[in-house]
């Protein structure tokens, strides 16, 4: 899993990330959002 975006964002963190499905057999992405809190 490699992290590919990290964006400030309603005072907290949007982070993207890639990994590799063996299941779908494909590149795939996904998001999270870390609110303030999180991130104290």
């Amino acid at each position: 899993m490699q992290e590919i975006e990290s964006v400030n964002e309603f005072g907290g963190l949007l982070k993207r990330y890639t990994h590799q499905s063996k299941v779908n057999d494909c590149e795939m992405t996904f998001s999270i959002y870390l609110p303030p809190q999180a991130t104290k």
